[in-house]
């Protein structure tokens, strides 16, 4: 408990020299077989950014520990039966904790994608087995929810760290795979435009199918749409033109006015995603459509009443999403020294409201800066 504390402290620059360097000691005691701290209930990865004694290079020892850990290939294991966990593959949450800290060569991702591909190509039979649902996950919906855990890795580190100079053999290899990951029905669209710049032929088709997919009744496609949107907004270096970004921030902006509840708070969080790292986008037109959402989310989603096409644990998820982006639009207004929306404000006097439940008033309380996953 007290290294817990401790840790609080270091991340809010409240410790004291002598402490951190206590604490990088105490941290790094116990060690595993690639000599990183063991025992800790944290992630590998958080110790790129925590304390560690002067004679330890955590980089290097994370990239050994990447090297030396295996994907959960099925077909390897010698268990018998499969496993149900939810698609929880630790491996692939470490990579992804950990690339903000990694300057990794492409290389080294090369070697990372071979690897993907092996897990890919040695249990990819397993998302087409025939077997009658049930009340519990089925087999192909494990694999479903283990290879979403790949694509992430794709998306978020693969992707970005490979120019279109890749060897032709890498080329190839990546084409394959974003093809059968569509033909196995995985939700692969957010891949497939991370690498846009790879295959910039393909951007007019991927634009078109991410338009049908937010628009889509289907909220696997919606929230696959909304994904590659985010791909999109968080990468500028990608060869996607003018028109096609105001057609999709166009897609959007409708999702959140019409109050959709298919991919309503993941349209919400694309919303905030833009404002928080590309505001330049938004336009008139994009703000007109958001601010109209944003006033009839507050009547929908209100828990006292509201309408009936949202249950309880619906609103409370849409509700706290929407104060998340109406804080991110008042600092928006603030810094452009623009006049504050009347709901704008009224947000606020929600998210300051004592009938209001916690999740909704920390939104506003901790500065916006809960970032809710998609």
């Amino acid at each position: 408990w007290s290294t817990f504390t401790l840790v609080k402290l270091y991340e809010l620059n409240l410790l004291k020299k002598a402490w951190t360097a206590k604490l990088g000691t105490v941290l790094w005691d116990q060690l595993d077989e690639f000599g990183l701290p063991a025992h800790t209930g944290y992630y590998k990865f958080a110790f790129l950014d925590l304390p560690h004694p002067k004679n330890i290079d955590p980089i290097s020892l994370f990239k050994k520990f990447i090297r030396g850990s295996s994907f959960p290939i099925q077909k390897n294991s010698t268990e018998k039966g499969v496993a149900i966990t939810g698609g929880y593959v630790p491996l692939c949450n470490e990579i992804i904790g950990a690339i903000k800290y990694l300057q990794l060569t492409e290389d080294e991702v090369t070697i990372m994608l071979r690897r993907l591909v092996e897990w890919w190509d040695a249990d990819k039979t397993y998302l087409k087995r025939n077997e009658q649902r049930s009340l519990f996950s089925s087999i192909p919906d494990e694999f479903k929810s283990r290879f979403s855990k790949l694509v992430d890795v794709l998306v978020e580190v693969i992707a970005p760290k490979l120019s279109q100079e890749a060897e032709i053999n890498v080329y190839d290899t990546i084409r394959r795979l974003l093809a059968e990951l569509r033909d196995y029905g995985m939700a692969s669209l957010q891949a497939e435009t991370a690498f846009i710049h790879i295959y910039p032929d393909t951007e007019r088709e991927i634009i078109g199918r991410i338009g049908d997919a937010l628009v889509s009744s289907n909220y696997e496609a919606v929230v696959d749409g909304l994904k590659a949107t985010i791909v999109i907004i968080r990468r500028p270096e990608l060869p996607v033109n003018d028109v096609d970004m105001l057609n999709l921030l166009s897609a959007l902006g409708q999702l959140v006015r019409l109050r959709r509840n298919t991919g309503l708070p993941s349209a919400l969080n694309a919303t905030a995603a833009l404002i928080r790292e590309r505001s330049s986008l938004f336009d008139r037109d994009f703000e007109v459509l958001i601010l109209k959402g944003l006033k009839d989310v507050a009547e929908d989603t209100d828990l006292m009443g509201g309408s009936d096409d949202f249950d309880f644990s619906s609103k409370l998820e849409i509700r706290q999403r929407a104060a998340n982006l109406a804080y991110l639009l008042f600092a928006y207004y603030l810094k452009q020294g623009k006049h504050i929306p009347d709901v704008i404000k009224a947000w606020e006097g929600i998210c300051n409201s004592e009938n209001e439940f916690a999740e909704i008033r920390n939104q506003w309380k901790n500065h916006g800066l809960n970032r809710v996953g998609v």
